[in-house]
């Protein structure tokens, strides 16, 4: 990953968590710091709040009860918190992998997923049951008594569930993809949002460039290019909200041949040019509508 100096720091710094860790949430854990991002998926269940968290391009200021749910490949940090409590859950992919009980492990990291850069307050969800599995994670994690992994990774995985129908409802579901694509998925994340051809990809796979296109079009009816491209698009607007790297660096970061080229099809995927979309959202308030082109979709390209 070439993006910035600071982010990189942080990330290779942070310990690699390949099963499962909680801390508590406290001032000391969500003091002033630049962006960030960790090598492993984070579920944060605050009590209270006072103070901002920054997650991705979304500012959340004295957030209530409630959770935040981070990927991998997703920035945040905390501003000017003055009052915090609650506690962090933090896995790797590896904790729900190879496990024969769990065979839906591939569909809960879909869940997770799909939930991640969301605050989820307290309203919106059955909290008494979310406490509940909060508990008896804390418990059996702190207890470590025998199969206390198993104990945690079922209670992880009923928490997620319950997260993804309450924020999810009226939605068909979590979607089930092949490995393939999830290898994919995963190649993509791994390099940063960095422009990548297809054929890099394909051949990493040790597969064709046409059953990788026809493998991914069948789990998501879009093009490799598309998805690159969006997640090229997801990162620049990361950096644009969360550094202050100029639009050269950024466009130089994520491996564009020149900024014009970067401003036109960042301009192409959100409808606004990359300064007008960093004034945006610097300037924007908690809790405000999404501007125009917070959440991109993929069109085409890099094929």
């Amino acid at each position: 990953m070439k993006t910035n100096l600071a982010v990189k720091e942080h990330y290779e710094r942070d310990v690699d968590v390949d099963e499962f860790d909680l801390i508590p949430l406290s001032l000391t854990e969500a003091c002033d710091g630049r962006p960030h991002r960790h090598p492993f998926y984070q579920i944060i269940y605050v009590e209270k709040m006072r103070g901002r968290h920054m997650l991705d391009v979304t500012p959340y200021d004295d957030f209530g009860e409630g959770l935040f749910v981070i990927s991998p490949n997703q920035l945040h940090h905390w501003e000017r918190v003055s009052e915090i409590s609650g506690v962090v859950m933090r896995f790797g992919e590896q904790f729900f992998y190879g496990q024969d009980f769990m065979v839906n492990a591939l569909r809960t990291l879909n869940m997770i997923r799909q939930l991640s850069g969301k605050g989820i307050r307290a309203e919106d969800v059955g909290m008494p049951d979310i406490r509940r599995l909060i508990g008896i994670i804390t418990e059996e994690f702190e207890g470590k008594r025998d199969e206390w992994q198993e104990m945690v990774r079922a209670s992880l995985n009923a928490l997620v569930i319950n997260l993804f129908r309450s924020e999810m409802r009226g939605d068909a579901g979590p979607k089930n993809y092949s490995k393939l694509y999830e290898e994919f998925q995963q190649l993509i994340i791994k390099n940063g949002g960095e422009v990548v051809p297809v054929r890099h990809y394909a051949e990493t796979m040790k597969i064709s460039m046409g059953y990788l296109n026809e493998q991914v079009r069948k789990n998501t009816g879009k093009t490799p290019g598309e998805m690159i491209r969006a997640t090229i698009i997801d990162e620049a607007r990361r950096l644009l909200a969360n550094t202050d790297l100029s639009i050269g660096q950024i466009a130089k970061n994520l491996g564009f041949r020149d900024s014009a080229y970067f401003c036109r099809i960042f301009k192409k995927e959100t409808g606004l040019s990359p300064l007008k979309f960093k004034k945006h959202v610097t300037s924007r308030p908690a809790g405000a509508e999404p501007v125009q082109g917070d959440a991109p979709e993929g069109a085409g390209g890099l094929d």
